[in-house]
């Protein structure tokens, strides 16, 4: 460990600090921070099994940081996929409906109409009241479909050996896993908007966007979901991209 990340050398003699190891962790990104983590937990188990528990007892406060700064990320992105025919759309007065059989009268739906006509107004269209007319129609659908799936240990320790001799060498090794794997729920969220003219129901702008979440709390993520899928408008038509849209 010390040959590896010879930075460390003077953390490890005096049991670090926690600024220490969040500062490494940042520089080291995650890919490199989880890697780091797992030796560092590798060699705390390493070391009990010798008996010399005490000396890295300092240690486990620092470690618990590293793991869950090298280990925590953000999301990974929305998969956005749009359809247009390049026409101007911005600009002109638009409402935003359910699509049939939803009614719009409901606090769900008005939750998530009033986060995308944000999102469409920041495109330069001018959303209107419900009731009100307008030259477009956006209408509204939100979909999703929950699994659950077990989470592995994010912590495994790899315990090895090998022989050799003059003129042949032998090694083995085998990767255990440290801890109870969990149950989590997973729902991939998907949003969709087809733009319409109003006076004759012609289709003029559809995309959809879908994101996989934890949890079941679909509302919470539309806001999200309808800046990715409106950001760039009209956005290229035909293709699938990974947008990741800034925190609002």
């Amino acid at each position: 460990l010390h040959d590896q990340f010879p930075g460390l050398n003077r953390w490890l003699d005096r049991g670090g600090s926690l600024r220490e190891v969040a500062h490494f962790v940042n520089r080291a990104g995650l890919p490199g921070g989880i890697r780091h983590a797992t030796k560092v937990l590798t060699t705390l188990i390493a070391t009990a099994m010798a008996g010399d528990v005490m000396r890295f007892k300092p240690l486990l406060p620092a470690f618990a940081a590293l793991a869950l700064a090298a280990c925590a990320g953000g999301p990974s992105g929305v998969d956005v996929t749009r359809f247009h025919l390049s026409q101007p759309l911005a600009g002109q007065t638009i409402n935003v409906v359910p699509p049939d059989g939803v009614d719009a009268a409901t606090l769900e739906f008005q939750t998530q109409s009033a986060a995308v006509a944000a999102e469409l107004a920041r495109a330069g269209f001018q959303p209107q009241p419900a009731g009100q007319p307008a030259a477009l129609r956006a209408t509204l659908r939100l979909e999703s479909s929950s699994r659950e799936e077990e989470r592995p240990s994010p912590f495994s320790v790899g315990i090895g050996g090998g022989t050799g001799g003059r003129n042949v060498g032998l090694g083995g090794g085998v990767t255990m896993p440290v801890g109870r794997s969990r149950t989590r729920t997973v729902t991939m969220a998907t949003l969709s908007l087809q733009i319409r003219r109003a006076s004759d129901g012609a289709a003029q702008w559809e995309g959809r966007a879908s994101e996989t979440l934890q949890g079941t709390n679909i509302t919470a993520a539309v806001p999200r979901l309808a800046r990715a899928l409106l950001s760039d408008f009209p956005g290229p038509s035909g293709q699938t991209v990974k947008v990741r849209p800034a925190a609002q």
